[in-house]
Formats: C-alpha cells, structure tokens, sequence
C-alpha cells in the first residue's frame, strides 16, 4: 500500500507537469494495479478476513504450520532464556481480543505475599509487583489507602480482607485477591473424639461437591466423628463451551489452574471463606487439594486460534475458566500459528494473574518414561505445561498460595502429582511456607503427598539412594533443612 500510494502521487505530479507528454503510459498501468492490489488486500485485512492487524493478531505461518519452539533436547529441563522475549502476550486495551477480565496484563502483574509473626498475631503484606517497562512508577493502595512502598503490616485488628490495587505512573492498573488473615478464622470448636490436635482421623472426601452443599454438611460429619473434609481444588481453573472427549468439563479439567485466585468451579472465595468458618465452628477441619506440579494442557488456554496439523488442520479457539465476572488470560506454546502484534512473537506458557513466565516452566518433554528422575520431575503430564520448581520465585509463589489458603482457615493440604514435583523441591517450598507461617507450623497442620508408586516402588520408596525417594531421602531431607521430628511427620 505504501508503494501504491508513493507511486500514485507521483505519477500524479508527473502527469500534471511540462514534462507530462513523455510519461510513459507504463507508470499510469502499474499505479493502477498497485492501486487495485493495495484495495484487495486491506478487503482481506478486514474483521472478517485471514489476518487482523493492531487490534488483534496475524496468521504467521503458512499451510497448517504450527510453531515447535521450546522442545527440550538432550537432558535439558531449564527454557531457554531467550524465550524471555515472548512474554507479555495479553492483549492490549483496544485489542479485538481484549476482555475488561484481563485488565493491564500486558504490562503489569504482580501478587500478595503473607508472612506472619511466630504468635500469628501480625502480619507483613509485600505487594511483589512487575511493569513491562521498568522506569514505570508504582503506587501500592491497601484497603484504599495509598503508598509508595509495596508492604504493609496488619495486626489483628484488622479483621475484614484487605483489598489491594497497584496502579502504574503509565496509567496501569490492577486488583489482586484480597488478603484474608488466620485470626479472622473461628478457632476450630471443641468435640469429643481423640483427634490429637488433628493428627489422628478420618478424613472425608466429597467429590465435586460445590462449596454451599458442604457448608451445609458440616454440622452432620461433627456428629458422625468426621476429623475433617477436603474439599475439591480451589484456584481458578480452566472450562470449557464445547464438550471434551464427548463430556463437557470432565472433572479432571478442576485439576488444570488458571491461576491462584481462589475462584474454582465449587465456589467463589467469599463462598470458600465462609464454608471454612462454619466448618471449623463445627470442630471439622478443612483440607485443600493444592494442584502446584503444572497449569492447564498445552493449547487448553486463552488464545483465540489454534490448529492441529495431525487432526486433517482442525481449528478451535480458546478457553475459558471457573472465575465468576471473566477468566484471567492464560497461554501456552500447543497448537499454535500466530504471534502477538505488540511483541511479534509467538505465545509460550504465560499466565499472568500468577504470575508466571515461559521461563518458569520445564521445556516441553513428554513424560513417557515412569523409572526416569529427570522425566518424572520434568515431562509434561498428559501435556500439562509442568513447572519448572527449581526455580526460587516458583517456589515463591508457591509458598504463598498456600499460605494464602491457610490464612482462611484451611487446616492442610493433599499435594496433587507430587510425585512428579522431585523431593529437595517439596523440601524447599515446604520450608518457605514454615517461614511464613512465622517459623514453624501449626500444631494441627498435615499434608499428605499424591505418590502412586505403581511399578516404581523401588525408585520411590524402597531405594532411598535412587536419587527420586520420598521415604527415607525425603524425610533426612527435611531434617537437614530445620524441620522438627513432629514436622516431618505432619509433612
């Protein structure tokens, strides 16, 4: 279009000048048809065409290509930090695919992190917050009050959640979760029954209940000796409007995160807080489903295109998730064939209302070997973009999910697929929890680990020398790392 135009003025200029008799008619033919051609393409550029331009994104590859990038070769487990490049993927403000759910993504994230004092009567919040341009200033608002400086303490007069907004010297904004404190929480009633501190009972299980209906069951597993409940998992997680595999949103899609809003399928945070009150004024504890090994599938996310070169060049959009008001955005590298029009580049595993970057995850490996350390940790289950928890600020955030959790009362955790999450890691994202939580943790904490030992027994448990045990190795592990006798076993 440019040339077209170049070329139109100054055959214009040309045919209105002294000199017009010896314009060759050649230069009137071929404004013409750059004229014609510059029409028909931006015909094509259109809303309803093959491409979109600024407001949206561009088919880059040809044919049925997809993009194979981040592939891990050899023993490597880490994503090039060249990929580093392709973060910020969310569409602008004024993007055809923009939502208000997305709010300032492309530009800013960040989360709250709790630490408390050894008495649980205090705690510092330090916003930890990223702009994509780091000459940016930030101004940190809790509970409506503004400041420069991204922490502030809280004691236990302060009973409500506290709201928190960053807000950008550019103009960005962004709500985080709300901040729940462990004394706003009833203390778990007294019943009878030798429950040791809730380290002895049973513990039931109710399988997609949602949250309202096991609020409602609580006063009745008190009276049947019930130690506690867990609950299914909490964090926003991805959903779906066409059917899967003939079922629309299996169960198993709860166990895909979105983020770690606490806006799953059972029930908003507010219905979450709630039911964990009731229950533990009922004397029932309540247990968390912590899914902290991967995100969602590979191409199960938010971008708008996707196509399968080995499904006859099948095309489908993108998901959505549990959270009430409008998903977060979330990406992956699956199935994907065009880039971003702000970066030029392609989408890895982002999700920004983590958040996490493609650096934070594993490169992607299949996991098809189940004897293997490296792809046990490393491979991606079933295709879910596994992250990389080696990584200090994984495990950071980690941490403070959970702790997150537990400062609404929760009494413990089931690790989902941490067999596939290698012991020092567990140790290590353990340990920062116990910091948080003021430097050791609560009498009637407990946590049990999903390892399914199918045919690897040896490797898992019997061998404490295989380099991958969650026996012995884990339990010295622990030990080596501060934990208390009485710790490691609630561990």
């Amino acid at each position: 279009c440019p040339v077209a135009a170049a070329t139109a003025a100054a055959a214009a200029a040309l045919l209105r000048s002294p000199w017009r008799a010896f314009v060759s008619m050649a230069v009137v033919v071929l404004r013409s048809m750059l004229l014609q051609q510059c029409v028909s393409l931006v015909m094509a550029l259109g809303a309803d065409g093959p491409f979109r331009i600024a407001s949206g994104v561009g088919e880059d590859l040809e044919g049925c290509q997809v993009y194979h990038n981040n592939q891990c070769s050899g023993d490597q487990i880490d994503t090039d930090a060249s990929f580093a490049a392709n973060k910020w993927f969310t569409p602008s403000r004024g993007d055809k695919d923009y939502q208000a759910s997305f709010q300032d993504y492309d530009r800013l994230v960040g989360y709250a992190h709790v630490a408390y004092t050894a008495d649980h009567t205090s705690a510092t919040v330090e916003v930890r917050a990223e702009h994509k341009d780091p000459s940016v200033t930030l101004t940190y608002i809790f509970a409506g009050v503004s400041q420069s400086s991204p922490s502030k303490t809280f004691s236990q007069s302060q009973q409500d959640p506290v709201t928190i907004q960053v807000s950008g010297s550019d103009g960005a904004k962004l709500d985080l979760e709300p901040v729940d404190f462990i004394w706003a929480s009833p203390p778990i009633a007294s019943r009878p029954g030798d429950y040791r501190d809730g380290q002895k009972g049973a513990i039931v299980e109710l399988f997609g209940w949602p949250y309202a209906d096991v609020e409602k069951e609580c006063p009745h597993l008190a009276k049947m000796g019930y130690l506690g409940v867990k609950l299914f998992p909490a964090m926003e997680q991805v959903m779906s409007t066409q059917p899967f595999n003939g079922v629309m949103n299996p169960w198993y899609f709860m166990y895909q995160p979105v983020s770690y809003r606490l806006g799953g399928r059972m029930g908003s945070r507010d219905a979450l807080r709630s039911l964990i009150h009731t229950c533990r004024s009922h004397g029932v504890r309540v247990y968390a489903d912590a899914v902290v090994n991967h995100m969602v599938g590979s191409g199960n996310d938010a971008n708008t295109a996707h196509r399968n070169p080995d499904a006859g060049c099948t095309k489908w959009g993108n998901k959505t998730s549990s959270l009430q008001g409008g998903h977060s955005p979330f990406y992956t590298q699956g199935f994907t064939y065009i880039t971003n029009p702000h970066t030029g580049k392609p989408p890895l595993q982002e999700f920004p209302a983590v958040p996490y970057g493609p650096l934070d995850f594993h490169c992607e490996r299949p996991l098809n070997s189940w004897t293997s350390p490296l792809v046990l940790n490393a491979g991606w289950l079933s295709g879910l973009v596994d992250l990389n928890t080696e990584r200090e600020n994984v495990r950071e955030r980690i941490a403070a999910y959970l702790v997150d959790l537990w400062s609404l009362g929760v009494s413990g955790f089931r690790i989902d697929a941490a067999k596939h999450i290698q012991p020092d890691d567990l140790v290590a994202i353990f340990g920062k929890v116990r910091r948080d939580l003021g430097g050791s943790l609560p009498a009637d904490f407990i946590s049990w680990l999903e390892v399914l030992l199918g045919g690897e027994a040896d490797l898992l448990i019997c061998n404490s020398g295989s380099g991958y045990n969650f026996g012995s190795y884990l339990t010295g592990a622990l030990t080596a790392a501060g934990f208390t006798p009485q710790e490691v076993l609630q561990i």
